[in-house]
């Protein structure tokens, strides 16, 4: 193992941005590509995505003072968390097909708005944005005006004495165009009729076609009345006629026959390819099979849908896709009529791996997604050969999809601090010269006891998502991280009997051994029951966040009796959610321990279709 250098707080580049309006430009000019081809993936419009990347390196360049981050890759994680944000407040309220498309050559980044752009932004760094004071000097001569011309109609007229035509007769007009108010939602006008509690319009809407609205409304109706939230719900669900004449019942989408056609076509030239391997694997059961010189196969698919669905696509010279459905016990399963399967043929790309010295690293371990988009609801490319670097440092795979235009490479090796997946440079790629430098890591101790300071064998999790690692204490409670990176890292400590703790830690040379001293846990049960109060057997319980964090793991299934418990769980508040198919999911509630519940799932709508 080669010996660890000495650890800096930060980046030699990132501690000169933080000040240098010069070195904010570098990393400007370094990740200006990735911030645009990691928005025109997700907003198909390049005037949009020039827009929204602006408004990142704006953002970035008035806020770099309040970055924390030591590594030129944590500072990329935060431009994409900064873009994220940006995305979700443009696509707030947007149909999906209002800004999508197929990106082609045109949206390709362009250096003409690059240089636009660096001038701006550059002249932004480190200065706050403007405050939010639109409406003050708006308001403020509105009020004197108001004021003034409620003096003048006063002293005339309580008076009597009203001026001529003349006198009232301005010279000159002045408009001043307040904000229209913004038509109320559903959900804020039903709270207003609560707020107000009118009964009888909240009753009202017990009788439209709202399912959401009309559980909403029995929910404040119960309150108002003092009742019994279930009687409400039950008028809530208002049984609808059936569709078909005869009375028939109609097969749910669960007892349908079903076809679907697989076609698999070359992604640019569109035409159809035959001899591709399918691979079905549906519930346990694996079947493979070709497409045909029409490049399609039809599947045929009958009685319950199942709970997973996973389809691969692979031909020789070709980039490998995969079509993945689950329902995973938290919603119903949704497979569409056709999966089209636009394959592209594949080209070498490489790169090396060296450390801070400019050092070779030999054995390190190379993986590469490639993409054309974040689409969920299409295929997408399947993960590349895992590949190890040579005595030089240098790595070469062969199936990259020659016409992505976005990668990602992730880098391991067991001497260096994880590599954090970054966004790497296709043209790069594509050259052989995308350098992934490692960086020696940090070793994290710690000890997991109980109040009385007992070792415990507790489970220890580092990070979240694809990052997250977990480890488990020896005997004496000791557990250790090698080769963590520098940063702030969340670490989550459970053990059966024991209340969770979760703590965010700072990474740093030489840090000190972490303790962590568990104390007695709280129990958080509830029964589950329908609108009839029957208990509901095998709904799904997942805890979504505690503290603001969804790192800690519970899920469960009801008993027979609709009845749950976790008795490992936190003494505070935590948030979870409930489903089961054929009935009306519920996420986001919050539950105490020592508290017994009884939470009513509701029928979905029996006209739902698929």
């Amino acid at each position: 193992m080669p010996d660890k250098e000495p650890q800096n707080n930060r980046d030699a580049l990132m501690e000169r941005a933080m000040l240098d309006v010069a070195a904010f430009g570098t990393l400007y000019d370094m990740y200006y590509e990735d911030i645009f081809r990691y928005c025109i993936n997700r907003i198909r419009s390049r005037q949009i995505t020039e827009d929204i990347t602006g408004a990142i390196f704006l953002s970035a360049s008035q806020n770099i003072s309040k970055f924390r981050g030591k590594t030129r890759t944590e500072f990329l994680d935060w431009l994409l968390v900064i873009a994220e944000a940006k995305i979700k407040t443009f696509s707030k309220g947007r149909q999906f097909s209002e800004f999508s498309g197929s990106p082609g050559q045109d949206d390709l980044p362009d250096s003409a708005h690059k240089e636009k752009l660096r001038s701006k932004i550059l002249a932004s760094f480190n200065q706050p944005p403007p405050k939010e004071i639109r409406y003050k000097f708006f308001i403020i001569p509105v009020i004197i005006l108001a004021l003034g011309l409620s003096g003048l109609f006063s002293r005339y007229y309580l008076s009597g004495e009203i001026p001529g035509k003349s006198q009232l007769q301005p010279q000159k007009i002045i408009e001043i165009n307040l904000p229209q108010p913004i038509e109320k939602t559903r959900l804020e006008k039903i709270k207003q009729l609560a707020a107000e509690k009118n009964v009888s319009e909240l009753l009202n809407i017990l009788r439209s076609d709202d399912l959401s609205a009309r559980l909403l409304a029995a929910k404040f109706l119960a309150e108002i009345t003092e009742s019994n939230a279930a009687d409400f719900l039950k008028l809530a669900i208002t049984p609808l006629e059936p569709n078909n004449a005869g009375g028939t019942p109609q097969k749910t989408q669960d007892e349908k026959n079903r076809t679907i056609v697989i076609a698999a076509i070359d992604r640019k030239t569109k035409n159809p390819l035959s001899g591709v391997d399918l691979e079905f694997q549906i519930q346990n059961n694996l079947t493979k099979t070709q497409t045909g010189e029409d490049g399609q196969y039809i599947l045929k698919m009958s009685g319950q849908m199942p709970d997973w669905f996973v389809l691969a696509a692979r031909k020789p010279g070709y980039a490998s896709m995969r079509f993945n459905r689950h329902r995973s016990a938290e919603r119903e399963i949704n497979l569409p009529e056709k999966i089209v399967f636009e394959m592209s043929q594949v080209i070498g790309i490489g790169g090396f791996v060296e450390n801070k010295l400019r050092e070779p690293i030999e054995d390190a371990e190379i993986r590469v997604y490639a993409g054309y988009g974040f689409d969920s609801n299409l295929p997408f490319v399947d993960a590349i050969e895992t590949v190890r670097t040579d005595a030089n440092g240098f790595w070469k795979c062969s199936l990259f999809p020659q016409d992505a235009y976005r990668a990602t490479v992730v880098v391991r090796h067991t001497d260096y601090a994880e590599n954090e997946s970054s966004l790497a440079a296709v043209e790069q790629l594509k050259s052989f010269s995308h350098l992934t430098i490692l960086e020696m890591g940090i070793d994290v101790l710690g000890t997991v006891t109980d109040t009385q300071n007992r070792p415990l064998p507790a489970v220890i999790t580092k990070g979240s998502d694809s990052r997250r690692q977990s480890v488990n204490c020896d005997n004496a409670g000791k557990f250790q991280f090698d080769n963590v990176s520098a940063g702030t890292e969340m670490f989550v400590v459970q053990c059966k009997g024991f209340a969770p703790q979760i703590r965010e830690v700072d990474i740093e040379p030489n840090m000190p051994s972490m303790v962590f001293a568990l104390a007695p846990p709280g129990n958080i049960r509830a029964r589950i029951v329908d609108v009839r109060n029957s208990p509901l057997k095998d709904v799904y319980v997942k805890l979504e966040s505690w503290r603001d964090t969804n790192l800690v793991n519970f899920e469960t299934y009801t008993d027979a009796n609709g009845f749950f418990q976790w008795t490992d769980a936190p003494t505070d508040e935590a948030v979870f959610g409930f489903s089961k198919p054929g009935y009306v999911s519920i996420d986001d509630f919050e539950m105490k321990s020592e508290n017994d519940y009884v939470i009513s799932l509701l029928p979905a709508e029996a006209n739902q279709t698929p």
